[in-house]
């Protein structure tokens, strides 16, 4: 079992046995345009297909830890959805969604921070100067780049596990959550 604590509630999580394993920090704002991340040989941003879907799952669950398809399509029916594909396959995807005030960024998989970046980056420029929200764990290494672009972080969770701690792959990893219920 796992969960985002907020910090008034962490102790509470505490005493029923849940340990803390990561953190987590909400940014938001209106950023202005993200620098351009340049992609390796092969590499291309690409809007989301209709038969991606099998496959941005199986990416989702490798990064997560677990199995979340059924929530995978769920999101894909109400978000726009940007594609980082190599030699013609899927190694990581943005999902960016309406919410509140603005727009909210995640999902966000990737094999590692620069083509997060890249990603990220992808639907900053697209909505210049509106109101995005973006959650990403404190060790992805993008809460610097994200505050320099005109998304301050505005708090942190924690998050909890009780058991063992997900198993998550090496080669693909999440660098923003779908949002702090969902992970």
């Amino acid at each position: 079992m796992r969960l985002h604590a907020t910090p008034e509630g962490k102790g509470l999580y505490e005493r029923l046995g849940f340990v803390a394993f990561d953190e987590t920090r909400q940014h938001q704002g209106a950023a202005f345009a993200a620098p351009l991340v340049a992609l390796a040989k092969g590499e291309r941003l690409r809007p989301v297909g209709r038969r991606d879907g099998p496959k941005l799952a199986a990416l989702d669950g490798r990064a997560a830890g677990m199995p979340r398809r059924a929530a995978l399509d769920a999101l894909l029916t109400i978000s726009d959805g940007v594609v980082l594909d190599k030699d013609g396959e899927p190694t990581g995807f943005a999902l960016l969604r309406r919410s509140g005030r603005g727009y909210v960024i995640g999902p966000v998989i990737a094999p590692d921070p620069e083509r997060a970046k890249a990603l990220i980056g992808y639907w900053i420029g697209r909505h210049a100067g509106n109101f995005l929200r973006i959650d990403v764990p404190v060790a992805s290494g993008l809460p610097d780049w994200l505050d320099g672009l005109g998304l301050p972080g505005v708090g942190t969770v924690t998050e909890m596990v009780r058991g063992p701690a997900p198993r998550r792959a090496a080669t693909v990893r999440r660098f923003a959550l779908v949002n702090q219920a969902l992970g």
